[in-house]
């Protein structure tokens, strides 16, 4: 069934160029974060086939290639959901969705593109961060825990720096798109660190 699929205004109408089941098509598209793209096509393709997108954000950005399958059929296309991609692309398209200084809350929230372990009863998800705060983060996962959910977090502030250990608990769930964390349980040590990252940025 056909669903509404809230894109980034500011990303849209991008030129992808979209291989599927052997077909090659030039088509538009618009990001719905850093982990799926909406393929403006009228191809069908069967859920689950294994796609591939090449494509250019912006006219200076490098050009993005990344393989996925489709995850969904849309009102105005299908959703790629993209499982390889360079972590280099991947953080660029994040920096592009979240320039720093972004903030939307009274905690003081700064961008944050890492890769971030959440466990959840012994399951491990591998997601994206978007931002962090002292409150909380934003990660991005296609199969996000409901709310509620409380989860340990393993993540890292800079790429050559200590991982971090923290609890949370999940305020909002959105499928395909990722969840909000409140943090609940900080150690003396990660607030400290996570109070420099702020500073810093």
């Amino acid at each position: 069934m056909a669903e509404k699929e809230k894109a980034v205004p500011e990303l849209a109408g991008l030129s992808v160029e979209f291989t599927c089941k052997g077909q090659t098509s030039q088509e538009k598209g618009r990001l719905l974060g850093a982990a799926a793209v909406l393929v403006e096509t009228r191809r069908r393709e069967p859920l689950d086939s294994a796609a591939e997108l090449r494509f250019r954000p912006r006219p200076n950005s490098p050009l993005i290639e990344a393989k996925g399958f489709v995850s969904a059929h849309l009102k105005d296309g299908v959703r790629v959901h993209l499982t390889e991609i360079s972590d280099d692309h991947r953080k660029h398209l994040l920096a592009l969705l979240f320039p720093p200084g972004s903030e939307r809350r009274t905690s003081r929230r700064v961008s944050l593109a890492t890769q971030m372990r959440t466990i959840v009863g012994g399951r491990q998800l591998v997601g994206y961060t978007r931002d962090i705060s002292l409150g909380g983060a934003f990660v991005e996962t296609e199969n996000p825990p409901e709310r509620g959910t409380e989860v340990t977090l393993r993540f890292k502030l800079t790429e050559d720096g200590p991982i971090h250990e923290a609890r949370a608990t999940v305020v909002y769930s959105m499928g395909g798109e990722g969840m909000g964390l409140r943090f609940w349980e900080l150690s003396a040590g990660v607030r400290e660190a996570i109070e420099l990252f702020i500073g810093q940025s």
